[in-house]
C-alpha cells in the first residue's frame, strides 16, 4: 500500500524508550523559571504531572502488547508445509464457489475502473487486458460465501480446514494452548472489491469484502478482545485501486480485562489527491485519555526493495529506511482531554533519517556534537507547539540533552512568552513524575518492539506465499 499511517509516530513509538527517556544528571540542573508566577507554565506542568500519574495506571499498553504478541503467534504458525496445504485447499474452495464476471453488460466507465485496478495490481498492459481478460472475464469471490464458514487450525506444522460458524484461524502450541482470531463477515454486497491474484497468469480473482467485519481475538491465557473492522469506498463501482481511489477504513476494538472496559479506535481516509487523514483515540473506562489526528499526510513513498528484505532480524533503523519523502500538513495530539500538542512535518524523510541515525547512536555514548546535528535536523523539519486548553501556547523545540549514562539525546523543551530560553520538560519533573514517565515509556517501547516483530513476521510470510506462487 502506497500510504501508511504516519511513520513519524511509528518511529516515536518504537524508539521512545531510548530516545525520549532521560534521567537526572548533574550536567542538566533543574532550570529556574524567571517569573515564578508564570501561571501558564505552572498550570501545564501540574496537568502533565497529573496526566503522567493517570496514564501510567490507566492506559493499559500491556493489553496492546499482549494483542500484538498473540497475533504474531498466529502468523508465525503459518509455516511452508501448512501454507502449501492451505493454498491448495483455498484454491479448490475459491474455484468451486467463484462467480465468473463478464464485461458484456458493464459500462465503459466501470470497465475503465477495472482496467486501472488490474494495471496497478499486476502491471497488466492494455494489450494484455484487451486480448486476454476481456475475453474470459474475471472471477468474483464473495468473502462471506467462500471463507465465512471455514476454520483453519495450525498445529505441529500442519493445517486442517473444517466447517465453522465463523471464519476462524487457530494456532495450537506444543502444550495444547489455543490462540485464535475469528472474523464474522456481514453481507459482502455493500463492501469493496480488491483484485488479489491471477489464475494461470490470465484470469484475475477479485475478492468482494463486506463493509464491516466483526473480529474476536482469544489468547492462550483466556483473554478476549473484540471489535469491528470497517472498509468502504466512494467509488460508484466499489473496485478499489490501492493508489488513488477514495476509500475509508476504521478499526474499533474493545477490551474487557480485569474489570476495565477500554476502547481503541483508529480511522483513516484516503482521497484522490493522494493524501491520507488519520484519527486515533483511546478511551479508558469511559474517559478519553489520548487522541491523535493526522491531516493530509502525502507524498510518502515506499522503497519496495527494502520492504521485501525486512525480516525478524531487521532493526528499527532498517525499517525506517523503507520510507522516503512525505510531509504532514497537521498533527494534533491531546492527552487527558486537556494537554494539546499541535504541529506539522515539513519533510518526513529528513525526520526519519535523523531518528534512524539517533537510534544507531543510542548505545554508543555519543558526544553532544554527534547528536546535535540530528537534533537540528529534526527541528528544521518539525514545527509544533504545546499548551493547556484555554491557555497560552508554548513554543516547542528539541534540544540535545545529556542523560544518565553520559549519552546525549534530543528532548522536548518549551518556551513560554517572556522566558529567556526553552526549558526541558523532563528537567522540571518531580521524582514521582519521572518514575511514572519511565514506566509509561517502557510500556510504549515494549509495544513498539511487538509491533516491529509483527510487521517483520508478516513480511516473512508474504515472501513465503510469493515463493509458493512461483513454484
Amino acid at each position: 500500500m502506497k500510504k501508511v499511517l504516519s511513520w513519524v509516530f511509528a518511529a516515536a513509538l518504537i524508539c521512545s524508550g531510548s530516545i525520549l527517556t532521560s534521567c537526572v544528571n548533574n550536567d542538566n540542573p533543574v532550570q529556574p523559571v524567571e517569573n515564578q508566577n508564570h501561571k501558564d507554565r505552572q498550570n501545564l506542568e501540574a496537568a502533565i504531572s497529573k496526566a503522567l500519574d493517570e496514564t501510567s495506571k490507566d492506559v493499559r499498553l500491556d493489553v496492546g502488547k499482549d494483542v500484538l504478541k498473540n497475533l504474531s503467534t498466529i502468523v508465525a504458525s503459518l509455516d511452508e508445509v501448512a501454507l502449501k496445504e492451505l493454498k491448495l485447499a483455498i484454491i479448490q474452495t475459491v474455484l468451486g464457489n467463484a462467480d465468473v464476471v463478464f464485461f458484456e453488460n458493464m459500462s465503459e466507465e466501470e470497465i475503465a475502473v477495472i482496467q486501472k485496478c488490474l494495471a496497478e495490481r499486476f502491471g497488466m498492459t492494455e494489450k494484455e487486458f484487451n486480448d486476454d481478460v476481456k475475453a474470459v472475464g474475471f472471477m468474483m469471490v464473495n468473502a462471506n460465501k467462500v471463507f465465512g464458514h471455514l476454520k483453519v487450525t495450525f498445529q505441529d506444522g500442519k493445517s486442517k480446514i473444517e466447517e465453522s460458524d465463523v471464519f476462524t484461524v487457530e494456532n495450537i502450541d506444543k502444550d495444547g494452548h489455543s490462540t485464535s482470531l475469528t472474523m464474522k463477515f456481514n453481507d459482502a454486497n455493500d463492501g469493496v472489491r480488491f483484485f488479489v491474484a491471477r489464475v494461470e497468469d490470465i484470469t484475475p480473482i477479485c475478492v468482494q469484502f463486506p463493509k464491516q467485519v466483526e473480529v474476536l481475538l482469544k489468547t492462550a491465557d483466556g483473554k478476549e478482545l473484540g471489535g469491528t473492522l470497517t472498509l468502504s469506498s466512494k467509488s460508484p463501482f466499489q473496485y478499489i485501486s490501492i493508489k488513488d481511489d477514495e476509500w475509508h477504513g476504521a478499526v474499533s476494538l474493545v477490551s474487557n480485562f480485569n474489570g476495565h472496559l477500554d476502547n481503541y479506535n483508529v480511522s483513516f481516509d484516503h482521497n484522490t489527491e493522494d493524501a491520507l487523514n488519520v484519527n486515533m483515540g483511546i478511551i479508558c473506562d469511559g474517559t478519553e485519555k489520548f487522541t491523535v489526528s493526522v491531516k493530509s499526510a502525502h507524498d510518502l513513498k515506499i522503497n519496495t526493495d527494502q520492504l521485501r528484505n525486512l525480516n525478524s532480524l531487521s532493526t528499527v533503523a532498517e525499517m525506517l529506511a523503507v520510507f522516503n519523502g512525505g510531509m504532514v500538513d497537521e498533527i494534533q495530539a491531546v492527552l487527558n482531554n486537556k494537554i494539546v500538542a499541535k504541529g506539522k512535518v515539513k519533510d518526513a524523510t529528513a525526520c526519519m533519517n535523523a531518528l534512524r541515525e539517533i537510534y544507531k547512536l543510542a548505545a554508543t555514548h555519543p558526544s553532544f556534537d554527534a547528536v546535535d546535528v540530528y537534533t537540528k535536523q529534526l527541528n528544521k523539519n518539525l514545527d509544533f507547539s504545546v499548551w493547556l486548553k484555554g491557555q497560552t501556547k508554548a513554543r516547542s523545540s528539541l534540544v540535545t540533552y545529556k542523560v544518565e549514562y553520559g549519552e546525549y539525546m534530543p528532548h522536548i523543551a518549551l518556551k513560554f512568552p517572556n522566558e529567556p530560553a526553552p526549558m526541558v520538560i523532563y528537567d522540571r519533573f518531580s521524582k514521582q513524575d519521572k518514575l511514572n514517565y519511565r514506566h509509561f515509556a517502557e510500556q510504549v517501547d515494549a509495544v513498539g518492539l511487538e509491533a516491529k516483530g509483527l510487521i517483520a513476521i508478516i513480511r516473512e510470510k508474504i515472501k513465503l506465499v510469493k515463493d509458493l506462487e512461483d513454484k
